[in-house]
């Protein structure tokens, strides 16, 4: 399992990067009189998007991928020992999908 500081960490950065993006956007839009709401949805939704994309940057640099060689399947893992690894790996090579009748 992953530390919970760790975690928190990741949330904290996940925070900061859509709150800056936010408040970018809010003051980009400021000299151009547009109305409260739709300044609020574009900075929710930019803030939103640059949430998930941190959470999905620390995914990739702290994460393990396995994929199929045979298909499109993919597991991707973080936080996991060398075990779960290994054993996620196993059952990624023997999946259901390559037992069924084609």
């Amino acid at each position: 399992m992953q530390s919970r500081t760790r975690r928190l960490l990741t949330v904290a950065a996940q925070l900061g990067a859509g709150g800056l993006v936010a408040a970018s956007i809010t003051s980009d839009l400021a000299p151009y009189q547009v109305p409260g709401s739709t300044t609020v949805q574009c900075a929710l939704a930019v803030g939103a998007c640059a949430f998930i994309g941190v959470g999905q940057a620390v995914d990739l640099l702290t994460g393990t991928i396995h994929h199929c060689q045979d298909c499109s399947m993919t597991v991707r893992l973080r936080g996991m020992g060398a075990a779960d690894a290994r054993r996620w790996q196993e059952a990624l090579a023997d999946h259901p999908q390559h037992r069924l009748p084609h």
